[in-house]
């Protein structure tokens, strides 16, 4: 067997903790508590079994800028000779500065700049390298070494650099508390120690420079689950006037189950909640769940217009509607489209605030009531819109799923809504819009 010896300067500062080890190896331990992070990969595989008989067992399958753990729930990341294999270095700092606790720490070991063949003679990676990275959300796809995934270094530092860029990117949100040149693991590289000195709540709102500009920092998925809430959404309920506008199409069937009202108690209803359904048996168990589980469940109704599916959706749906008051299932005589089926809802919705939740898609708990919020607190507004994360992988929740890339939508132009799709798949809207210009225009093509 053949591994390098445990590193001193690792055990000075994490014997205490636990953590995770990011891209771990079994020739090259650090005898720690961590879970470990990895894709593997059978380059690595080999390697292993060559070396020491025995393959590092992975906990977590994940990328390494793209971890499914909660904010500030470690005491500490171990990444030794990972960073160089990221496309996007500060998206994959600030995944890691995410996940761990205040004063928990990051332990980055990262190679010289001749310590790989591969690497001796490139340029040191540079600052605009690494903001343009950032900016167009670099994926292994999009570098010229894609093809060597997991095995080809993307950058090359060398220990002012590295400083320099940590230090751009974070300023006093990690202070670093010890370098080493050359490490003490396997000698070709250095070793930098952060501690996590400002907690995510108060790190924001957080920008760094790209020459004159300022690039903005998106606050993390769980920002708001996490924050500690003085008080709840305001109820501020107004009468509402009835919708309206004609109705035309197919004849549908309501059913409902018994609801607050019919059993003499009022129910204000803050959200509309509209699925359009077609064929969506496999994910509406998962969607149900999902939204029940919403921190505002029960100031919402939702309103899931069946359109002639050939899958049996309707069993759960009914067995949902026996266990939750606020389910109303449609189902009409005919195949319609799903602009004509989310008309259906906004015609029935009752809510202050719409919005509309595809069968696939899985929310944060208090996803809706962020958004709602926001509206409530900005009244000149007629809509939000929510950043995403996209996984591969179906029926996985927003708490535990498998990242395989995410979308920050941009900040609202009235040029880009005329232009393209810019909301995404999640978005929340005044009901009163609709009294002032009407319905979804139904002759506009949809893919379901």
């Amino acid at each position: 067997m053949s591994t390098f010896p445990e590193s001193p300067l690792a055990h000075k500062w994490l014997d205490a903790l636990s953590g995770l080890e990011i891209g771990p190896s079994t020739h090259n331990p650090y005898g720690l508590k961590t879970r470990n992070i990895g894709l593997g990969g059978e380059g690595y595989t080999q390697e292993q079994l060559s070396l020491t008989g025995e393959v590092a067992l992975i906990d977590i399958c994940a990328e390494a800028g793209a971890i499914p753990l909660p904010s500030e729930s470690e005491e500490f990341i171990l990444a030794s000779h990972v960073i160089e294999h990221c496309p996007d270095v500060i998206k994959t700092l600030l995944e890691w500065y995410r996940i761990v606790k205040l004063e928990g720490y990051i332990f980055l070991v990262v190679p010289h700049r001749d310590a790989a063949p591969s690497d001796r003679g490139k340029p040191l990676t540079e600052w605009e390298h690494l903001v343009q990275d950032y900016m167009r959300h670099a994926t292994p796809d999009s570098e010229p070494e894609g093809k060597s995934f997991l095995y080809c270094h993307y950058h090359v530092f060398s220990p002012s650099s590295m400083k320099d860029f940590v230090s751009s990117i974070f300023g006093s949100r990690l202070a670093l508390v010890e370098e080493q040149d050359p490490d003490d693991k396997v000698g070709n590289g250095f070793s930098l120690v952060y501690r996590k000195t400002i907690p995510i709540q108060k790190a924001f709102p957080w920008e760094f420079q790209r020459g004159a500009d300022s690039i903005n920092v998106s606050r993390p998925a769980d920002f708001y689950q996490n924050e500690k809430k003085e008080e709840m959404i305001p109820i501020t309920k107004t009468g509402q006037p009835p919708l309206s506008y004609k109705q035309k199409g197919e004849a549908s069937v309501v059913e409902q189950g018994n609801s607050q009202e019919q059993n003499g108690i009022s129910k204000y209803i803050l959200v509309s909640v509209i699925v359009a359904a077609y064929n969506s048996e496999r994910f509406m168990r998962g969607l149900l769940e999902d939204l029940e589980a919403q921190t505002i469940a029960d100031k919402m109704e939702i309103i899931i217009v069946e359109t002639g599916s050939e899958t049996q959706e309707i069993d759960i749906i009914r067995e949902f509607q026996q266990r939750f008051t606020n389910i109303i299932y449609v189902r009409t005589s005919a195949r319609i489209s799903a602009v004509a089926a989310t008309n259906q809802g906004v015609r029935m919705a009752k809510g202050s605030y719409i919005t509309l939740v595809p069968t696939d898609d899985r929310l944060r708990c208090d996803a809706l009531e962020v958004m709602a919020r926001e509206l409530e607190e900005h009244p000149e507004a007629g809509t939000v819109y929510a950043d995403v994360f996209m996984t591969q992988f179906e029926n996985q929740t927003f708490n535990r799923f498998i990242r395989g890339g995410y979308s920050i939508r941009f900040d609202f132009s009235p040029d880009m809504m005329l232009t393209g799709y810019p909301m995404g798949p999640l978005f929340m809207w005044r009901k009163k819009v609709h009294e002032e210009i009407g319905i979804f225009d139904e002759t506009f093509r949809s893919r379901l």
